[in-house]
């Protein structure tokens, strides 16, 4: 008589023990452990299953970029040989923050080389490891630079900016941002005009920002304007005496719209011919005119008597001769003896 087990187990050390039914009494019959006298054989067979670990797999949207750097991690391709549901374990390298998500999201605000960690477990407790590197470069700001030209003159004063020398570290394309000192326009363009129409002292400011979003210092300069002063009415007239003749040279001044300037000191020299006889500083009145009277020369038939207008000044304003010339663009006046 023979007898099989068959046992599906997984690994481990097992012990297999036989117990007979029993038959007969002592007394009468005999007792046997077994069914009837005889030879019994019992065999046994097992077959052994052995849990293979999981593979972890890891994947990342970026691995390198500047800070603050949001990297999406991905671990769902992990596999499990038997199929069995896998549990996650993320690290991110920075000592702090881990994450059970199969597809978890990673920021890194600090500058440096991270690997990021994940971690796969089975249901019978297999594990396997993947990781993977994360470089975070820190952005450094961009430098903004500015040039005008010109600085300084009278209004109305075209300028011409430029922000075309401001540079980024990381060579990234910047976008800019201008006032000009006026409380109201601006502009986004590299190298931007503008059109100063007061007097005054005023502050361009440039700002540079770049791909990233950071902003540089500002960079500054100043512009001048003044009021520009022209000469627009220039006479002089003569009295002829019994022995001796003068002269008086009128001037007008006004601003370039047409306003009469006061208070401006107009300079200037008298001549009898081309011998200098005097130099003289008269003031505007509030009509913009000024007048100056020169010395008395002998009243000799075809002497002259010329002034010269040298310089006109004003706080705040700007007489330029080359610009602003009397009609008959010179700034001397002659009276001759008649």
């Amino acid at each position: 008589m023979s007898a099989s087990i068959a046992q599906t187990l997984t690994a481990g050390l097992y012990t297999l023990t036989v117990e007979g039914v029993g038959a007969g009494t002592a007394a009468s019959t005999g007792y046997s452990d077994y069914g009837s006298v005889g030879n019994y054989r019992v065999t046994a067979s097992y077959s052994q299953t052995v849990n293979l670990a999981p593979t972890a797999r890891v994947t990342a949207t970026t691995t390198s970029g500047f800070s603050p750097l949001v990297v999406a991690f991905d671990g769902s391709t992990s596999s499990d040989p038997e199929a069995g549901a896998i549990t996650y374990a993320w690290t991110f390298g920075t000592g702090t923050t881990t994450s059970t998500l199969a597809k978890p999201s990673f920021t890194y605000t600090t500058a440096g080389t991270f690997t990021a960690t994940l971690t796969v477990k089975d249901p019978l407790g297999q594990t396997s490891v993947a990781t993977i590197p994360i470089t975070v470069t820190t952005n450094l700001a961009p430098t903004a630079r500015v040039t005008a030209t010109p600085t300084a003159g009278t209004f109305p004063l075209v300028v011409a900016f430029s922000g075309a020398t401001s540079t980024d570290p990381e060579a990234g394309a910047l976008t800019y941002a201008w006032t000009f000192g006026t409380g109201t326009t601006t502009s986004t363009l590299v190298n931007p005009s503008f059109t100063y129409t007061a007097a005054g002292t005023f502050t361009a400011t440039l700002y540079v920002t770049d791909p990233r979003g950071l902003k540089s210092a500002a960079a500054t300069i100043k512009i001048v304007v003044t009021k520009p002063m022209d000469i627009s009415a220039f006479t002089i007239t003569g009295v002829k005496g019994t022995t001796t003749s003068t002269a008086t040279a009128t001037i007008t001044v006004k601003d370039g719209t047409g306003a009469a300037v006061s208070g401006a000191s107009v300079v200037g020299s008298w001549y009898k011919g081309t011998t200098l006889l005097s130099s003289k500083t008269q003031k505007t009145a509030t009509t913009g005119i000024a007048t100056s009277s020169s010395g008395a020369i002998a009243a000799v038939t075809g002497n002259t008597l010329k002034f010269c207008v040298t310089a006109i000044t004003l706080t705040g304003a700007t007489w330029n001769p080359a610009i602003y010339a009397p009609t008959t663009k010179t700034d001397c006046m002659l009276w001759t003896v008649p």
